[in-house]
């Protein structure tokens, strides 16, 4: 883990022109996180993540050619996220088209987040990745998990109702559904 983080502080540079409201987002800053979004000989995307507001996002683009080196392949909900937030243009008119596939993507991946969380074994580790640095990047295997996100809402969802119900049993059907998810019950 501790080499990922040194890859990611490496990649970042010294931080000089990495400021946001004049403080330092290259290293442990209080109060923020930092999702890289990588792709092979291109620059690195980065999502801002208030702490006090994990709704605030804030898009920067790090200039540097460094890349994760891999030879598999990148999910595609990677490849969507990388490029959208790469050609991303705040002054685009909320009815212009690209504006609209830009704000879809923010609204998938504070999604993705929030559904993430709401499963103990998935924000456990998320905060493990989260420990090491401020500055952190989501292994592959993540995001297996995290392209589910409507599969797990749905389950989020479902165990709610049968809750409100007055239902405390699992719905077997509902739970094979996210069974590779390593999700055994409501309790998870």
């Amino acid at each position: 883990m501790h080499w990922l983080v040194q890859q990611d502080l490496d990649r970042a540079g010294s931080g000089q022109d990495n400021l946001f409201h004049d403080v330092s987002l290259t290293f442990a800053t209080e109060g923020w996180r930092r999702v890289n979004f990588m792709f092979p000989d291109r620059p690195t995307v980065s999502i801002l993540i208030d702490e006090k507001d994990f709704y605030l996002l804030r898009i920067i683009l790090l200039l540097n050619t460094h890349y994760w080196k891999t030879e598999s392949a990148f999910p595609i909900m990677l490849i969507n996220f990388y490029h959208v937030y790469f050609h991303f243009n705040p002054k685009l008119g909320l009815m212009n088209s690209e504006m609209t596939r830009q704000r879809k993507m923010l609204v998938q991946l504070i999604v993705l987040f929030c559904e993430a969380v709401r499963f103990k074994r998935l924000r456990a580790k998320l905060l493990e990745i989260m420990e090491d640095g401020r500055s952190f990047t989501l292994p592959q295997k993540m995001w297996s998990w995290l392209q589910d996100w409507s599969t797990t809402s749905m389950f989020a969802l479902s165990c709610k109702q049968r809750e409100g119900g007055g239902n405390m049993q699992d719905d077997p059907r509902v739970l094979r559904s996210v069974e590779g998810l390593e999700i055994n019950s409501r309790e998870d």
